[in-house]
């Protein structure tokens, strides 16, 4: 019974510990999410993209307009867009309001070369 009482102490530290972790900000958790959207993008990771837009999700896309959800897996399942390199930095953040926030971002790509990009999110 002493061995058990013991183990049980020597545990709690660790579990308040864990607790004790920083809550990451709203900006923090935006600016990781679209790194790793960058990237499922480079590696064509159509799972991601499946879990990762919405359904109500808009996507400018040039001279095509605003193109919905289906639009952007569809161009990730056929492989229409092959990526060799991108860089993403320089963010900027804005709150919108209680449930919606904007993250403009500056990106370098293989193609095309530098172009600012908006990503909006929306509670």
């Amino acid at each position: 019974m002493r061995l058990v009482y013991l183990a049980l102490i020597a545990a709690l530290p660790a579990v308040q510990v864990a607790k004790a972790a920083p809550r990451l900000t709203v900006e923090q958790v935006l600016i990781a999410q679209e790194k790793q959207s960058w990237a499922a993008w480079q590696s064509q990771d159509l799972a991601f993209w499946q879990r990762h837009l919405s359904a109500d999700h808009v996507e400018i896309d040039g001279p095509n307009g605003p193109q919905d959800r289906a639009y952007v897996l569809s161009g990730v399942a056929n492989r229409k867009c092959a990526v060799a390199s991108y860089n993403v930095d320089d963010f900027t953040f804005r709150q919108l309001g209680a449930d919606g926030a904007m993250l403009v971002i500056m990106r370098s790509s293989s193609s095309p070369a530098e172009i600012v990009t908006s990503t909006t999110w929306a509670g």
